[in-house]
């Protein structure tokens, strides 16, 4: 029982990454379904450009602005940029989008901003999925996710372990194990199939979110490089 509650704590944290992560793609893939349906409207911007957050591994990167535009005769002002807030490092969406946000507002030209017809006061400039950002949360979500809902399978399904010296079980040892109370026995080699599988399934998903940074330079910079530096 020790073993199973400790194999239990081990494993409910790479499922709470999974679970997390599931729901950061299911609510960016609401927002962006919502917000197909908001109306274009004009704005001008008081503040635009992106910030540098410096880490201890890498430093990430978050546009931002500022702006306010008109709706049904009243003004609003509002800051959001695009579905997936926060900073990142994921490609160059971030260090692009502010740029040109900075330079429309230099040039003292409005952007198009998205508007809730429902609720005039919510607002967004970008509202596209980013793919490539998708996939690489995809991996937290099927890597660590996968590992803990794994883990947390196997301790609950694990056959009881009883000790074959109780009384009960001097005259009948086999029937301290579960998997000897049928006429059907399994192959002992079912554990390092799955192992076998599960290890290829990682280090593909390691790599799933490829085909999305390619997808974004290919449609939206028009780098045939990357697609040349994938395939050789």
């Amino acid at each position: 029982m020790k073993g199973k509650i400790f194999a239990l704590i081990f494993a409910l944290p790479f499922f709470g990454i999974g679970v997390w992560m599931a729901y950061s793609i299911s609510g960016n893939l609401i927002d962006a379904a919502k917000t197909k349906q908001w109306v274009p409207v004009e704005a001008s911007l008081q503040r635009a450009g992106y910030e540098r957050h410096s880490g201890d591994d890498a430093d990430t990167y978050e546009a931002y602005a500022q702006y306010t535009y008109e709706f049904a005769g009243q003004t609003y002002a509002g800051s959001r940029v695009s579905i997936s807030g926060g900073a990142d490092n994921i490609g160059d969406y971030q260090t692009d989008l502010g740029d040109r946000l900075s330079r429309t507002m230099g040039r003292n030209e409005t952007v198009t901003v998205f508007v809730n017809p429902d609720d005039p006061s919510a607002a967004i400039i970008d509202r596209s999925i980013r793919w490539g950002l998708m996939g690489f949360k995809s991996i937290f979500l099927f890597v660590f996710g996968g590992i803990g809902l794994g883990l947390i399978v196997l301790v609950l399904r694990a056959p009881k372990k009883r000790d074959v010296t109780l009384p009960e079980f001097q005259h009948e040892p086999w029937k301290a194990n579960d998997n000897w109370q049928s006429e059907w026995v399994r192959s002992t080699s079912k554990g390092s199939m799955v192992f076998s599988w599960g290890f290829a399934a990682i280090w593909n998903l390691i790599s799933a979110p490829l085909p999305f940074l390619v997808y974004n330079e290919l449609t939206e910079k028009g780098n045939l490089l990357a697609l040349i530096e994938v395939v050789y």
